[in-house]
This record gives structure tokens, sequence and C-alpha cells, in this order.
């Protein structure tokens, strides 16, 4: 500094010994030439003949058109340099890549702060300044000292108040410690590796906008000091590193740049918008520094007609948004193909909070074609929670069919909304786990929170008769917790035939939903139509409870050609599906709808304690409910005490496996209206009631019943088994019924199994096979059994009947007594069926079974099992004709066989 200061004493001794003495300016002196280069010390180069060079000296360059003003190793005094141009560049200073050191400029004013104003044009600034009262540049021009590689000496601060500065280092805002103090609206631009030390701070008034740039990518700024004020911040391009205790509290604005923070070197909790611009096409990278980042609202634009999308991504600290309409999009409607991406999967946690706002991601581009895809990545390892009015992840305003945007769900991940939808208008959707994410939960509630109930979630939602909107949320890397009141996969509310598609799929967790809709159409008039809608739920494991689940519905107006057609799909290999009820949808549907439940493992459970379970379909094309048995896991119907679980009019059982009923409640199987089973796996009962309801309930199938349980035949109803297992010491109650076991039973189980049933006599045994019917009846003294029936060709059939009535068609007629009597085996001992008298299973007929035969009173009555909607049991007739009929048969008897006696 010695050698600077001697340096310029001796300058201003060469200027006395030329007889150039500088004389103060009492007025502003104009600099004459237009062009070319012309020392400061030509005398007839100022409007006034007068070199300036004195405290308070104004210079103004007013025609400027590439002049250059030389200061030949001259120093001299101005207070304010003004180029006053629209355009044009003024150069002062001897130019060159390294400046001089020769050449200075001291900077001094009697009161207030030396000035540099550029109205236009660029001012290149080749000299040294020095002096002691900062620097305050006005005008909206460009005033450049980039190209001289020298740092300025001056002290004080330094005022922005408008325009553009372009730097190449630190000094060149004079001393070190020099502070900046944004005025008003102003571009700092910087060209290298710059940094501001930590004694340097920046104050950004209210009201105004302070840009931070980077000349090129390459380029980078570190801020040591702090930024403050209440303006606003733009950082662009390149990289830049915030290491100062920051209070800023303007908003803040990232365009295609790299941003650093210091530990303690926070953002302003304003609004923050990253950006793209049509030269800056590249995403931003913002590093929190391990800290706990709020900003009042996030907004990302990306520049028209961009030929690549961005990447802007977050990472070591957490960011919390606590307000403003948080949307993700692939650009302005006229962008080009691409990705757009806000990765946040860096960062510990994330948040979005505005209840009453919307959380967007879609795709916003109008080309005709190419691809348009949008990516929100959470926090891979940390936490996330969005909190809006409405999630929507997929739409569009007219773009591509390709057009997809996808919620990339992290760790643990929280979304508390009143609606979440997955795939709308032009615009396809996805939420899943990212790739390398392990047991990641996801929680779904309402804008509210805590235990609160997302009102819709649609997955699939098309509402444009030329959109798509498809929909997939994949959480079967992971699990979830979720409450909603209505779950829809599959929403069509379109005059359209376009296909229609959503689909669910969980490993774990809980899913609980009032309403579960696999393929829905809503029109209120005119509907026409005939849309594929294929909605497909995969559950592997977890929990599902749906009060009311609904395949298939069809809530349109009727109108020429109104059939969609569903392919409404549950596949359940494991967990348990909790249901209130299952249901086809109602309205019209197209050929080949498909309303199906493929069961090829877990649980089918009622909703809860105090629901019972239906399952039903309708008649026409497509209504039936299919429930296709598959698969070698276990299946288990698990109905709780008290309950009821019924699968009744057109559901159709089909498939090669089977199923287990548990728990201590009822499963009625089967129903007169449409009902079909053809599925040949094994029925288990392990506890509580199988009714059997129809003729083929369980189709082809086996069943087994465990200790404590019941396999029970509705009343009057006649069905068949492929086989019959009570080893178990299991129960089977034929009521009023009777039931054909095709196989795997002889006539000593059977009779052995129907011991077990009529325990002391009152058909009161806890295993076997037994009548519910018969045992209150016989607590009545009303004679009653069950019948027996060796079919001859490998079946037994077994049936509520009275003693007397040998072939239990339900009539004790002549054909009975011939039974009685024909085979001639009473009293002899011979081995004897049901049909040849035995009547309580000893083996033979004798003198007990005839009392039974005689003591029912039904001969020649007519049916005694019919059900009570269409008669009673037929009254019985007169004693005397009763006795008749005894006498008769004790007079055959006797006839047949004499040696053996008469009854006595």
């Amino acid at each position: 500094m010695t050698f600077l200061k001697l340096g310029r004493v001796v300058r201003g001794a060469m200027l006395v010994g030329a007889s150039i003495m500088p004389v103060a300016a009492s007025a502003q002196s104009v600099w004459l030439p237009t062009s070319g280069s012309t020392p400061w010390t030509t005398g007839t180069a100022w409007s006034d003949g007068i070199i300036p060079s004195a405290v308070d000296a104004v210079t103004v360059f007013p025609n400027a058109n590439n002049t250059t003003v030389l200061l030949d190793d001259t120093t001299v005094t101005v207070g304010t340099i003004s180029q006053t141009t629209a355009s044009g560049n003024v150069v002062i200073g001897t130019t060159g890549s390294t400046g001089s050191l020769t050449d200075w400029i001291d900077l001094a004013v009697t009161s207030g702060v030396p000035t540099i104003s550029v109205s236009g044009g660029n001012l290149y600034m080749y000299a040294q300044l020095s002096g002691s009262q900062g620097l305050q540049k006005n005008g909206g021009g460009v005033y450049s000292p980039r190209y001289n590689s020298l740092d300025f000496t001056y002290t004080g601060t330094n005022y922005f108040n408008g325009g553009t500065i372009q730097i190449a280092r630190g000094g060149h805002l004079g001393n070190a410690a020099n502070p900046i103090e944004v005025l008003a609206t102003t571009n700092l631009q910087n060209y290298a590796a710059t940094t501001f030390d930590a004694a340097r701070s920046i104050s950004v008034a209210n009201g105004t906008l302070f840009t931070l740039q980077n000349g090129a990518a390459a380029n980078s700024v570190t801020v040591n000091g702090p930024i403050t004020g209440g303006g606003g911040l733009t950082l662009t391009t390149g990289s830049f590193a915030l290491n100062g205790a920051n209070t800023h509290t303007g908003t803040t604005t990232i365009r295609s740049a790299t941003v650093t923070l210091g530990p303690s070197s926070p953002l302003s909790t304003a609004a923050l918008t990253l950006q793209t611009s049509a030269t800056n096409t590249g995403g931003s990278r913002i590093d929190l520094g391990g800290q706990s980042q709020a900003v009042s609202a996030l907004t990302l634009s990306l520049a028209n007609n961009s030929p690549l999308q961005a990447t802007n991504t977050f990472l070591n600290g957490s960011l919390a948004v606590t307000g403003g309409n948080l949307t993700v999009n692939s650009g302005a409607a006229t962008a080009r193909s691409g990705t757009t991406q806000l990765n946040l999967g860096g960062l510990s946690a994330f948040s979005s909070t505005n209840a009453t706002a919307p959380f967007v991601i879609n795709t916003t581009g109008t080309q005709a074609s190419g691809t348009f895809a949008t990516v929100v990545n959470l926090p891979t390892v940390g936490t996330a929670s969005i909190t809006a009015s409405h999630v929507q992840v997929g739409n569009s305003a007219n773009g591509p069919a390709a057009s997809t945007s996808s919620l990339g769900l992290g760790q643990t991940n929280t979304l508390n909304t009143g609606t979440l939808t997955i795939g709308a208008y032009r615009g396809n959707g996805s939420v899943a786990f990212q790739p390398d994410v392990t047991g990641g939960t996801l929680t779904l509630r309402g804008s509210a929170g805590g235990d609160s109930r997302v009102d819709n979630v649609y997955v699939g939602y098309k509402s444009g008769g030329d959109n798509f909107g498809k929909g997939v949320l994949d959480v079967s890397a992971g699990s979830i917790d979720a409450r909603v009141t209505n779950f829809t996969i599959g929403q069509y509310i379109v005059y359209a035939s376009s296909n229609q598609t959503g689909t669910f799929s969980m490993t774990s967790g809980t899913l609980d939903t009032t309403t579960l809709t696999l393929g829905t159409v809503i029109v209120s008039t005119g509907s026409v139509g005939t849309p594929p809608i294929s909605s497909i739920f995969n559950q592997a494991g977890g929990t599902v409870k749906a009060a009311t689940a609904v395949f298939g519905n069809n809530a349109g107006t009727a109108g020429v050609g109104n059939a969609p057609t569903f392919a409404s799909v549950y596949n359940l290999s494991s967990g348990t599906f909790a249901l209130g009820s299952l249901a086809a949808g109602a309205g019209t549907s197209g050929t080949g709808s498909q309303r199906r439940l493929n069961w090829n493992g877990g649980t089918i459970a009622t909703y809860d304690a105090a629901t019972d379970l239906t399952m039903s379909g309708t008649s026409g094309d497509g209504g039936a409910l299919i429930v296709t048995l598959g698969g070698s896991d276990p299946k288990t119907f698990d109905i709780e005490a008290g309950r009821t679980a019924t699968l009744g009019d057109y559901v159709t059982l089909t498939g090669s496996g089977g199923f287990t009923k548990a728990g201590a409640g009822t499963l009625v199987v089967g129903s007169q209206t449409g009902a079909t089973a053809t599925y040949a796996g094994p029925t288990t009962v392990v506890g509580g009631t199988l009714v059997l309801a129809t003729g083929s309930a369980v189709g082809l199938s086996p069943i087994a019943v465990a200790a404590g349980a019941t396999a029970r035949i509705a009343g009057y109803t006649s069905t068949t088994l492929a086989g019959l297992d009570l080893s178990a010491n299991g129960l089977m109650d034929v009521t009023t019924g009777l039931l054909t076991i095709s196989s795997g039973m002889t006539a000593p189980q059977l009779v052995a199994e129907l011991l077990e049933g009529r325990g002391d006599g009152s058909w009161n045994g806890t295993s076997g096979i037994t009548s519910s019917v018969a045992a209150a009846e016989v607590a009545l003294n009303i004679p009653r059994a069950v019948g027996w029936l060796d079919n001859g060709d490998g079946s037994m059939t077994v049936a509520y009947a009275a003693p007397g009535d040998t072939n239990i068609d339900w009539v004790v007629d002549i054909i009975d007594v011939a039974n009685f009597l024909t085979p001639g085996k009473f009293n002899t001992g011979d081995p004897a069926t049901w049909l040849e008298g035995d009547f309580n299973y000893d083996g033979i007929v004798d003198v007990l079974d005839t009392a039974g035969f005689l003591s029912t009173g039904l001969y020649d009555v007519g049916n005694y099992n019919t059900p009570p909607a269409v008669g009673g049991i037929a009254a019985v007739p007169e004693p005397s004709a009763w006795a008749l009929l005894g006498a008769g048969i004790v007079a055959a008897v006797a006839a047949r066989r004499p040696q053996r006696g008469l009854i006595s």
C-alpha cells in the first residue's frame, strides 16, 4: 500500500511538471469524444476545457460509442462518473487483461457517497478505485470491472441502486469488509470463482430484488457474510455457497444453480421459487447444510420451449413448506418432451402443509407427441408429510398419451388430504415406493390428520372424452395405514368409450375404507359409451376393511349403447379382507364384463363384531360375482361369534382350490337365485358353522369338520358332497335337509357317525351326524331321526326322517311298509339297514324298530317335511286307523316268520 501511495504522489508531481494542473469542477464536465481512445488529461476532450479532478467533480459521458478514456499513469479525483447513453461502451483506464497499477481514480465527495451511474450501455472500469466513502451504483446500465484483475482499495459501503454490476473477484467491490446494501433492483454478475469475506454483509431493502448471478455454470460465489433485509434474493446459474448468519426475510429464487448452505446459514423463510429460463434450462441443487429449513411456499417454473426438463434436488437437512399451492409440472404449455423432477430423496425430512390448497404433480405440455414425465421423490431414509386439500398425481392440459406423473415414496410418508387422485385428465399417475426404499410406510388420513378419513381416493380418474388418466398406487414394497371414506379404482365420468385403468397393490398394513369401488361410471344424463374399465386390486398381505365393496357400478343414465365393460378384479393371495358387503354394482354392463374375486390365499372376514357379511351378484351379462378358489396357500372365511356371512344371489364359486371356515360365527353358502358352485378343492370347517344352502353349495368339494365345529344343511335343502370327514369329532347337522355323500364313506362308518350324533337317543351328540330339528322334536316327544341309504354306487344319503320312512322321501306310505316287510328281517338277527327297517341303528330289525315305525302316526298323511311357508306337518290320522295299520304289519310279519312268533 505504501508503494501505491508513493506512486500516486509521483503521478501528481508529473501533472504539475507538465503544467496541466487539475482544477475543481464547479459544474459537470462532459466528455466530448464519441469514439476512439483519448487521455483523460486532454483538456479539449472536456466540454469546459478543464480536466476534472477534484472532490465532488462530476464527469458525464453522453455520447459514448466504444469510447476509451485513457488515464496514462494518472491519478484523478471525482465524485460522480455518469454514463448517460442508451447504449454503447465507455472504457476507463488502460485496457488489458490485468488492469493497471498506475491508473487511479480517487472517489471523493464533500458529503454523501461517490456515484457511478450508468443509464444504458456499459461502463468498463480498468482503472483502480480508491477512496473512503464507499460507492453507489445508479442507473439501469452495466457497470463492469470484471476484466480488471486487480483489487480496488476503496472502503465504505457498496450501494446498489439499479442496473447490473459485473465482477470477477471480491476486490472489485473494494475492501473485503465493504458491505453491500441493495437500494433498488440490481443484478450482480460474477465471472469467476469469487469469495465474499465474512466481514462483507449483504442487505436487501424491502421492495427490491437482488440477483446474484454467475455468468457461466462453471462460475461460483461464496458468501461468508450474512444476508439480511426483506427484499427478494435471486441466485442464478453456477454455484453458490452461503455461510453467513443469514436473517434475510424476503422471497428467494434459485434459477438453475447449485446452492450450498452452511450449518448456520438458512435461506429466508419466505416463498422459495425454483426456475429455469430459456437460456438456463438445468435444474437446481440445494444443500441445506444439515439445517431445518422452512419456506412459506415452494414454486417451480420451467422455461417455454425448453428442449430439456429440469431436475431440482434438495438434500442434507429438512425442508418444511408451510403454505402455498405446491405444483410440480413439466413446464409451460409449449414445453417439449422430457422429465421434470423434484428430488427430495436426500433430505432427512420434508413437509408441505396447507390444508386449504392442493399439492399437484402434473404434466402441462400441449405437444401432440413426445413423452412428458414429472417425478417427485420423497426422502428415502427420512420422513415426509403432505397436508393439502387435494393431492393430485397425474394431470395434463392436453399432452400426449405417454405423459406420466409420479410420486416416489420414501421411508416414512404421510398424506393428509381431502382427496387423493392418481391419474386424471390426460395425465397418467403413479404412486409407489422408490426402488432403494426398504420397509417403507404410507399413512393416509384426512386433511385434519389424526384418525380422520380421506374423503375420496381415486386410482385412475377419467374426466374427458379423449383423455386417459390411468392410475397406479403400489405400496407392495412397504406398508400402508389408510383411513378412507370412498376408495375407488377406475372412476369414469365422461361420455366416451376409451379405456380406463386403475391398479392398487399392497402387501402389508391396513386399508380401512367405508366404501371400496372397483370400476364406476358416473354420468348424470345422456350417458352413451361402452368403455373398457379395468380396476385391479392386488392384496398380498395386510388387512383391508371395507364396510361396502362394489364391483363394476354403472350409475350413468341409461342411454343408447350405455354398457361399460367392467374388469373389476380383486386378487387376494394373503392377508385379511374384512367386509360388510361385497356386491356387483347396478346398471347395465357390456358383454364380457367380469366381477371377480381371485382368492389364492389369505382370509375373508366380517367387517367387525357388529356387522354381518353378504356377497351377491346380479342377473344379466357379467353380473355374477365370481369367486375363484385357486393356489395352494390356505384360504379362510373367519366369521366372528354372533355374525353371519352369506354367499348369496348370483355368486359363483369356481376353481380348483378350497377354503377353511373358521371363527365362531356362521357362513352360509349358496342361494336359490343364481348361485352356483363348481370348485373341487377341499372345504374344512374348523370353527363355528358352515351352512350349505343349495344342492351344490360346495360343488365337487369334500368337507372335513373339526371338533367343536358344525357343517349344516339348510332347512328343506338337498345337497351333495364329494366326501365327508368327521374323524376329528366334527358335527354334521342335516336339520330338515338331505345330504348325499358321493364317495369315501362306508355304511358302517356312516352308521357310526349317526350313533355319535344320536347321543343318548335324543340327537344331542356333539360329533357325528345329527339333526338339530330332530333333536328339538324328540324333546317334544315327536319321534324323529336321521335316516340313511346306501345308494349302491359308492354314495350314501342321510336326511332328516321319521322312523318308518325307509326311503327318506318324507312320506310314510305303502312303499315304506313294503320295504319294512319284504326283506323279512324282523326278529331274524340278520344285518339290516334303515331301508330294511333298522330305525335305531343297532343293525337288526326288531320290536323296537316296529315300535318306532308305529309311533310316528305318519302313515298315509302325505309329506311330513314341508317348509312352513308352504304348509305344516299333516294332521295325524285317527288312532283307530293307525292301529289297524299296526295290526296289519304285525300280521304280515307273523305270516312271513311263523317260527319266530308274534310280537308280544
